[in-house]
């Protein structure tokens, strides 16, 4: 009687926690993050995860999610792995702990909660086998169930070194939607005779991707630091209509229209002239994103 109904309610998943002090704990946590999400709103920075959407077939998600949460650290030998309209964890002994998850066109939707739901069991399978049936044999509260679960998804799960070693792995599993992204290399005034994977790197290339003719070359020997007719004109003589080129440490796009004249040439779709600038010393710490869509070209730069 007197007590806030809240207040009530909150002692049975965490002893000891009032409505006073976590109002304090989120307003310390609202003080530090909102600024941060209204900072990242400003910036207007997006992260192209399209490659996560696609047809990722149910039976070879479930390899994967079988394949994580064993990684992390979950027995099979003391639990199992089912479907369920929403991911879960139930225990029923500490021999006997099952969790779920679900498969949908979102490959990390599966992933991330098959990690995190693995956070919770193998957090249940660590009771003692003493204690297990016992009123003590369960998770000390909510919070701290969930603290172990979102360690696992989050801290671990979220890392780019939880995903080097195991990368390849997954590009097994999915080879059409996570196949290898062809490399291609160029050396410059200052690299010598540069060795890649085949042998000597070639000082320009044309490659073809996406319905557009790549051309790729540092730039120095077409003097691009004093202007880019003699650039163009290489393009043009190869039939390129993307030219991406470095040497002026500069970000730069220029784009000459269709049917304009370019190198004695009229030409028939426009041609891009793309520089990322430099992301090392002698720059602006800048980079280069192009991304096709169809036959759409989206260009980008970016500083870090």
């Amino acid at each position: 009687e007197g007590e806030a109904l809240y207040d009530v309610m909150l002692e049975d998943y965490e002893k000891g926690f009032t409505m006073e002090n976590l109002d304090q704990f989120f307003g310390i946590i609202k003080a530090e993050l909102v600024p941060f999400l209204r900072k990242i709103r400003e910036e207007g920075r997006r992260i192209d995860d399209s490659f996560l959407a696609g047809d990722y077939p149910n039976d070879r998600q479930e390899k994967l999610a079988r394949f994580l949460a064993e990684y992390v650290g979950f027995d099979f030998k003391r639990g199992v792995l089912a479907v369920s309209a929403h991911p879960f964890t139930t225990n029923l002994h500490n021999k006997d702990v099952r969790i779920t998850t679900h498969y949908s066109r979102r490959v990390d939707s599966s992933l991330f909660s098959v990690i995190h739901e693995a956070g919770h069991g193998i957090y249940e399978m660590g009771i003692r086998n003493d204690l297990t049936l016992t009123p003590v044999g369960q998770g000390a509260s909510m919070g701290m169930h969930e603290s172990q679960s979102r360690f696992f998804e989050n801290i671990i799960g979220r890392s780019r070194y939880f995903w080097i070693p195991i990368y390849e792995k997954l590009r097994g599993l999915f080879p059409d939607e996570l196949g290898e992204i062809p490399l291609y290399l160029v050396r410059g005034n200052c690299d010598g005779l540069l060795y890649g994977v085949q042998g000597p790197v070639p000082e320009e290339c044309l490659t073809s991707l996406g319905g557009h003719l790549f051309f790729l070359t540092h730039g120095h020997r077409y003097g691009v630091k004093s202007g880019l007719g003699g650039l163009i004109g290489a393009a043009v003589r190869g039939g390129a209509d993307i030219v991406l080129f470095g040497h002026t440490h500069r970000p730069l796009l220029e784009v000459l229209p269709a049917g304009s004249e370019a190198a004695g040439v009229t030409l028939s779709r426009p041609l891009y002239l793309f520089n990322p600038g430099s992301i090392g010393q002698g720059g602006g710490k800048s980079f280069g994103v192009l991304t096709l869509r169809g036959e759409s070209v989206l260009f980008s730069h970016g500083t870090v």
